[in-house]
């Protein structure tokens, strides 16, 4: 298959300067047909191998509708556990016995929110691991070519994110506030 761009056809299309709008259109659909289809839409929106149909399911292309909306909806969920954990500091109550006690409701429903937060982030972890990136020796001009192999993708996310991940996804401030006894 040839790979053929807009400058190559516009060239092309010159050449046929004598014709009217419409021969041009059909010379033009006629190099196309030779020549093959350079690049859809479909296939600008990635830059994956040909073997991209064999781990579709695998693996996720990280320009693709699907990681777009994980993406929003993580950031959401981050963001909700931004403005919750501050809160974990209005747990404890000081009683006029110079007694540290919570608030067992506020505890609760804390507790609640911030798990739903962590289970998000559980769910990034496990989405990272199976998420394409692009090769760094490759990214020449701005485009380059997508890595789909699970086990690069994986190693590469040990290496660089899973800790700090991680170490969000951990419960702590639920665990922290369980040292004061309820009211």
């Amino acid at each position: 298959m040839r790979v053929q761009d807009e400058s190559e056809l516009e060239s092309l299309a010159t050449i046929y300067g004598g014709m009217n709008r419409e021969a041009q259109k059909k010379a033009k659909s006629k190099v196309i047909e030779k020549t093959g289809r350079c690049f859809d839409a479909k296939v600008l929106s990635r830059v994956f191998p040909e073997d991209y149909e064999k781990v579709r399911r695998s693996v996720l292309d990280p320009r693709g509708q699907a990681a777009g909306l994980w993406n929003k909806v993580f950031f959401v969920a981050g963001l909700v556990s931004l403005f919750i954990d501050p809160l974990f500091f209005f747990l404890p109550v000081t009683e006029p016995e110079m007694c540290f006690t919570s608030d067992l409701s506020l505890q609760v429903t804390l507790t609640i929110i911030r798990s739903v937060t962590d289970v998000f982030y559980i769910i990034h972890i496990v989405v990272q691991f199976r998420t394409a990136y692009v090769a760094p020796s490759s990214r020449v001009l701005g485009r380059g070519e997508l890595v789909i192999d699970p086990w690069k993708i994986a190693y590469r996310y040990l290496v660089k994110d899973f800790w700090v991940h991680l170490m969000a996804a951990l419960p702590l401030p639920q665990a922290c506030n369980c040292n004061f006894p309820p009211r």
